[in-house]
């Protein structure tokens, strides 16, 4: 059951900026090596990731400018790796200004079902940016946390949007996870029910709980970091069935 936007207060605009500030750094973490393997993706190189970040930039433009009725009739060539990188800078720029140029509420198509707008696309863009960023700099050595406020929202997307829609969504017999950021106002409790998890912003005593800063929270529900990186209390396997039961492709 779809439970709504969570409102951080994260604006459309922020969320075009943030797409612009992540493109960049991928964009500078690509010019300093495009070989190395990526650690949280390992079939892929980073220029392989670049590749597949651009790919969805651009597919977005054409689902916003085009409007076609489904994702499908879209399709680009790979550039060289000479070419790649400003390849992706030119997309990123184009989808920023796609994005700025268009309401929020103007209705295209989405995966989401019941968020039909461009709105969703301002926010899954900056969401899929910037988790890439991070990505590619981990390739290159560096571990730069994502924004606290954006991560946050990353948070309430994977809890209110992904799960929503999983084929296959984790399933348990009540048991509960607390997720709570200490850098920015998130707090939701997890419910691992017979007919699948669902999620609810607010506080309460769970058989588990996770707690850590809302980048690190973001990165480990993606599966880039280990629960390890965060302070997990009470049932493990509980917090372990959930994040490993999340179905991500």
């Amino acid at each position: 059951m779809w439970i709504g936007r969570y409102d951080l207060g994260v604006t459309p605009d922020e969320n075009v900026e943030a797409v612009r500030r992540e493109s960049n750094a991928l964009a500078a973490a690509a010019r300093r090596a495009l070989m190395p393997t990526v650690p949280s993706c390992p079939e892929w190189s980073v220029s392989d990731l670049v590749w597949h970040v651009g790919g969805i930039h651009r597919h977005r433009i054409w689902l916003i400018t085009e409007h076609p009725d489904g994702p499908s009739g879209f399709d680009i060539e790979r550039p060289g790796d000479d070419a790649i990188v400003d390849w992706f800078v030119d997309g990123s720029e184009e989808l920023a200004r796609v994005l700025e140029s268009h309401e929020p509420t103007e209705k295209v198509w989405t995966w989401f079902p019941d968020d039909q707008t461009v709105g969703f696309w301002q926010r899954r863009m900056a969401q899929e940016t910037a988790v890439h960023r991070w990505d590619g700099e981990n390739a290159n050595g560096e571990r730069r946390a994502i924004d606290p406020w954006l991560a946050a929202d990353g948070v309430a997307e994977f809890l209110d949007t992904l799960l929503v829609v999983q084929d296959a969504p984790p399933k348990g017999n009540g048991e509960t996870i607390h997720v709570h950021a200490t850098d920015a106002p998130s707090e939701w409790v997890i419910t691992l029910a017979p007919e699948g998890a669902r999620a609810e912003q607010g506080h309460a005593k769970a058989d588990a709980a996770l707690r850590g800063t809302a980048s690190d929270l973001l990165l480990a529900l993606w599966r880039r970091l280990p629960l390890d990186a965060l302070e997990v209390l009470g049932d493990r396997g509980v917090a372990e069935a959930f994040v490993g039961g999340m179905d991500l492709s």
